[in-house]
C-alpha cells in the first residue's frame, strides 16, 4: 500500500493475538505471551476473536496489529456496507479504521496469504483481496510474516483470544490423546495468563462468557 502511519518508539499499537497463530502451546508462544502479559498496558482476554471489538474500539490508536493465522478482514459488502460481524470480519468493524493502519502478522505468508489458507475474504483472490483493494475502509492494510516484526515497546493495549474452534485439535474432541493435550494446554495457558479463572477456560459452550481485563 505504501502509506505508513507508524512513528519510531511511539506507543501507537494495539496488539491483538489469536492463539491459533501457533495452533498449540509451544515454547515460543509461552515466552511471547509472558512478555505481553508483563506489559504495563490494558490487556483483554476473550474466548472468540470478534469479542475483542468493544475493547479495540475503546482503545483508539494508530495501528492495529493482529497476530493470527487468519486475516479476520474481508471485503465490505457491495455499496460499502459492513459484512456481518463474526470472527472473520471483526476487523472491518473497527470504528477508527479510516484513520488507522491494520497489520496482519501471520505465521507463514505463502500459506496464509498467497495460498489463501488464512484469508477471510470471500473469493481469496485478487478481486476480493482487502490488502490489495480499497474495499474495507482502512487507511492502510498490510501483511507481515513471523513475530520478528512485533515491537512490544510500541504497544499501548493488548487483547488475547483463545479461539477454541480454530485450534488444530479442537476443544470438543473425544480423542483421548487430544483430550490429554487439551488438559496440558489448560495448565500451561493458566500459568501464563494468571489471574485468568480456570473455569473461564472450560466454558466454551457459553457464548456469553465475558471478557476479562488483566490490567
Amino acid at each position: 500500500m505504501g502509506r505508513h502511519l507508524t512513528t519510531c518508539c511511539k506507543k501507537d499499537t494495539l496488539l491483538s493475538i489469536d492463539l491459533d497463530y501457533w495452533n498449540r502451546v509451544t515454547t515460543e508462544s509461552v515466552e511471547f505471551l509472558k512478555k505481553v502479559v508483563s506489559l504495563d498496558v490494558p490487556i483483554a482476554l476473550t474466548k472468540h476473536h470478534h469479542q475483542v471489538l468493544p475493547f479495540v474500539n475503546k482503545h483508539k490508536t494508530k495501528v492495529l496489529m493482529n497476530i493470527d493465522y487468519h486475516s479476520d478482514l474481508c471485503e465490505d459488502d457491495e455499496g460499502g456496507g459492513l459484512p456481518a460481524l463474526d470472527c472473520g470480519s471483526w476487523v472491518n468493524h473497527v470504528r477508527w479504521r479510516k484513520s488507522g493502519e491494520y497489520v496482519w502478522v501471520c505465521p507463514n505468508k505463502t500459506n496464509c496469504y498467497y495460498d489463501g489458507a488464512g484469508r477471510c475474504d470471500s473469493e481469496r483472490d485478487r478481486t476480493t483481496d482487502p490488502f490489495k483493494n480499497r474495499n474495507t475502509g482502512w487507511y492502510d492494510a498490510k501483511v507481515l510474516s513471523t513475530l520478528k516484526h512485533v515491537e512490544l515497546e510500541r504497544v499501548n493495549a493488548a487483547a488475547i483470544s483463545v479461539s477454541p474452534d480454530f485450534l488444530h485439535w479442537n476443544f470438543r474432541t473425544t480423542s483421548a490423546f487430544l483430550q490429554k493435550e487439551r488438559e496440558s494446554y489448560y495448565v500451561r495457558l493458566k500459568s501464563v495468563l494468571t489471574p485468568l479463572p480456570f473455569k473461564w477456560l472450560e466454558d466454551w459452550e457459553d457464548e456469553n462468557t465475558r471478557t476479562f481485563i488483566l490490567n
